[in-house]
């Protein structure tokens, strides 16, 4: 049985031969559809347009901050030109905050500090604390490597 010349056959949920429409054809739309809808929806940028984002080096990894305040912007890059090492500290939270992919926490923007000197507890490499989140989330909540160095405003 053919189809009528004005039903594409991408949409025909009528049996059909393998290619020519069919339950298969109307799967692989909604495929398609719903492939679409999520490149447009995960194309968007959540950052603010003031927000400013940096890659930390620690330990031969690195991980990635996102400053939304001025002042913190600025001094994070005055450390960067100073190529200082130190502690970069900051609250964990879960989820990479749209900014710190491939890992599954971040540092909460506002909480950003750069003190002398940290306990050992919150120091470590973001792989570390990514084998070991829950316990971090929980029990340190704060992440502070000791040895962090910015080395790029990616944003």
């Amino acid at each position: 049985m053919s189809q009528p010349a004005a039903m594409p056959a991408l949409l025909s949920l009528s049996p059909g031969f393998p290619g020519r429409g069919g339950f298969a054809a109307a799967r692989g739309s909604a495929g398609i559809l719903l492939l679409s809808l999520f490149a447009v929806c995960s194309s968007s940028d959540p950052l603010p347009p003031s927000a400013a984002v940096f890659q930390i080096n620690v330990g031969g990894e690195s991980f990635r901050l996102r400053l939304d305040d001025p002042q913190a912007i600025a001094h994070a890059e005055k450390l960067m030109a100073a190529r200082r090492i130190g502690v970069i500290m900051g609250e964990l939270a879960a989820g990479d905050g749209g900014f710190n992919g491939p890992y599954s926490w971040h540092l909460i923007p506002a909480s950003f500090q750069t003190p002398d000197v940290a306990i050992e507890v919150c120091d470590g490499v973001p792989s570390y604390v990514e084998e070991h989140l829950q316990e971090w989330l929980e029990k340190i909540g704060t992440y502070c490597p000791w040895s962090a160095r910015i080395s790029a405003r990616l944003r």
